[in-house]
């Protein structure tokens, strides 16, 4: 593998799967929400092409409406973290964005 130089984490991904079927990943970067969708198009040599999407996100929700409850700690086995006591790069998911597919 190459070496590119130094990085950092511009944001962070997340794998969803659509209604239909499909896979793509979402994101948030400060007030931009990021989709990176799978196009119907290929490469000369059958690669897949990805789109990179940004449109403006949803602020988020203030934390006194934020809520976990009991059937969401349940459902994940473990008890969650108060949102206060969590770190922004993982707030920064927010709720799964609408794709439109």
């Amino acid at each position: 593998m190459a070496d590119y130089g130094p990085s950092f984490t511009a944001a962070k991904l997340f794998r969803k799967t659509s209604a239909k079927g499909t896979t793509y990943f979402v994101g948030r970067m400060g007030g931009v929400k990021i989709a990176v969708l799978k196009t119907k198009e290929l490469t000369d040599n059958g690669d897949e092409i990805w789109s990179l999407v940004f449109s403006e996100a949803a602020p988020y929700a203030p934390k006194a409406e934020i809520e976990v409850t009991d059937d969401a700690r349940a459902r994940n086995g473990r008890r969650l973290p108060d949102v206060a006591s969590t770190p922004m790069s993982v707030q920064a998911a927010g709720p799964d964005p609408e794709i439109p597919f």
